[in-house]
């Protein structure tokens, strides 16, 4: 447990250590009001000095929104880390969207950047943050999983993010993404996407053609945020609603007083029947038009964009992490999946287990049962991490899981790869934005490897990546984040290369 002044007792999201000690996200959305929501920290400080955690201290300043993602990443190449804090929505105000902020280090401690910040005030509700460099231009772009959004890009020019989303070709891919991570998954060295939603198994199947909506608004003029969820008639056109009349008028009580009187009356109704003109007319709509899971090719002016496979879209998912979990020198994606927490009159979706997808280093990427796997973790997961956490050269894998215990999976099947021992300069001594690919002795290059503070759902793998081997290795090609590239040399039979900061290996 934390100690200090800061240690409130609410729920904490990503832990992202950083040189010294540890930022932890921190969620107000259990505020009993908006004073106590405005004064709690978005990330509070742990030192580590000295092996051990000092108390619980102010880390970033709050402003009324809750924080689920944290990322960090050098954006204009002084050595320094800058922190991304994603907001997720105001306590007792959901949909409204607070700004996300970046924040750098100044003395002791962290104050927003508010010119760098600025391009991320429109992004909306944020689930899940990763920077990479999706440009191949050697710094760290940003990209964003929202809720009832698009996955949002923002370009890292000189320092300075602006959104190309729209550029990209993902303006009209709106989804409720939760999380998101990058990897090279057809090995062409430009790191591609993987981004997590819903998935087809819930009660809602959206498409661009018959997109989920959601209004929202002071409906009934009492003061609280009201929202509906609907989709347009196949027949007419008109949006209807999604939401149950029992749930609808128990909130919404004008409805079923003033408005529709039985439930064959709500059944042949269209949103603005159900609520009138006046309250459709000041409602804010966002639309949704797919829940599935994507797996975003980087075609370097755009992205080719593909759902995953059948069996991954069964369960929601939250985390998607990337890794060689077989060994085989390609890139391969492990998802955390489910949600047990719905209203009380859906059942939970629990038709997931963690599952794992093998890369076949072209963008195919093809699910494994949990019986070969050896994966089988039932409940309502959420973060992941890779980590090698026995030193045997093969990629183990931790998910955790809301209301229960962390599961920690160790893999005894993969074929050993190769452990890379990066040190980065002082400011940012796991070298994030650094970019390692395995150079073998015929020439060829395996998929880039980008090392991440912070990615997926609110998740950080281990300091030690291990790179997976389909052939003989010569070398590690190391890309700092400065953009000096530098080669490793991999002696015969090795299982462990250092690539430290400044040239000693």
């Amino acid at each position: 447990a934390l100690e200090g002044p800061t240690a409130t007792g609410f729920d904490q999201t990503t832990v992202l250590p950083l040189p010294g000690g540890l930022l932890l996200g921190q969620s107000n959305h259990e505020a009993t009001d908006a004073q106590q929501a405005r004064s709690l920290a978005s990330a509070v400080s742990v030192s580590l000095a000295g092996g051990r955690p000092g108390p619980a201290r102010p880390g970033l300043a709050g402003d009324a929104g809750t924080v689920g993602a944290l990322a960090a990443a050098d954006l204009d190449g002084d050595g320094a880390l800058e922190v991304l804090a994603a907001a997720r929505a105001f306590p007792v105000a959901y949909p409204t969207a607070p700004a996300s902020r970046i924040f750098r280090r100044t003395g002791d401690g962290w104050q927003v950047d508010e010119p760098l910040s600025m391009p991320l005030a429109g992004a909306g509700r944020v689930s899940g943050a990763v920077f990479t460099d999706l440009d191949d231009d050697g710094d760290a772009d940003l990209a964003l999983a929202t809720d009832w959004g698009p996955v949002r890009i923002y370009r890292n020019h000189l320092g300075r993010l602006s959104e190309v989303t729209g550029e990209m070709g993902l303006g009209a891919l709106t989804g409720r993404w939760n999380g998101i991570n990058a990897g090279d998954f057809d090995g062409d060295g430009r790191m591609d996407l993987v981004v997590t939603g819903w998935g087809r198994n819930t009660r809602h199947r959206p498409t661009p053609e018959r997109p989920l909506r959601l209004y929202w608004g002071d409906f009934d003029g009492n003061g609280v945020l009201d929202m509906l969820e609907a989709m347009p008639d196949p027949e007419t056109g008109a949006d209807r609603p999604e939401t149950e009349f029992s749930l609808l008028s128990t909130h919404l009580p004008y409805v079923r007083i003033d408005r529709l009187r039985t439930f064959q009356e709500f059944a042949d109704a269209n949103v603005v029947e159900t609520l009138g003109e006046a309250a459709v007319r000041d409602a804010r709509v966002e639309e949704a038009v797919t829940l599935d899971h994507y797996l975003l090719l980087n075609r370097g002016d755009s992205f080719d964009a593909r759902p995953l496979p059948l069996e991954s879209q069964l369960a929601p998912a939250f985390h998607p992490a990337v890794a060689d979990f077989d060994g085989d020198g390609l890139e391969d994606v492990f998802l955390a999946q489910n949600f047990f927490p719905n209203e009380v009159n859906l059942q939970r979706y629990a038709a997931g287990r963690g599952l794992l997808l093998l890369g076949n280093g072209e963008g195919g990427l093809t699910p494994v049962d949990g019986a070969e796997s050896g994966i089988r973790v039932y409940g309502d997961q959420r973060g992941a991490a890779v980590a090698d956490v026995n030193g045997d050269a093969r990629v183990d894998l931790a998910v955790s899981q809301n209301g229960a215990a962390t599961v920690l999976l160790l893999n005894r099947n993969a074929e050993p790869g190769l452990r890379v021992r990066i040190s980065g300069p002082p400011e940012n001594p796991r070298a994030a934005g650094a970019r390692l690919r395995v150079a073998y002795a015929d020439g060829t290059f395996g998929p880039a490897r980008e090392i991440h503070l912070g990615h997926g759902y609110w998740s950080v793998d281990g300091a030690v990546p291990v790179l997976g081997l389909a052939g003989e290795p010569r070398a590690v090609e190391v890309r700092w984040p400065d953009g000096e590239v530098v080669e490793i040399t991999v002696p015969a039979d090795a299982r462990e290369v250092s690539a430290d900061w400044g040239g000693a290996s």
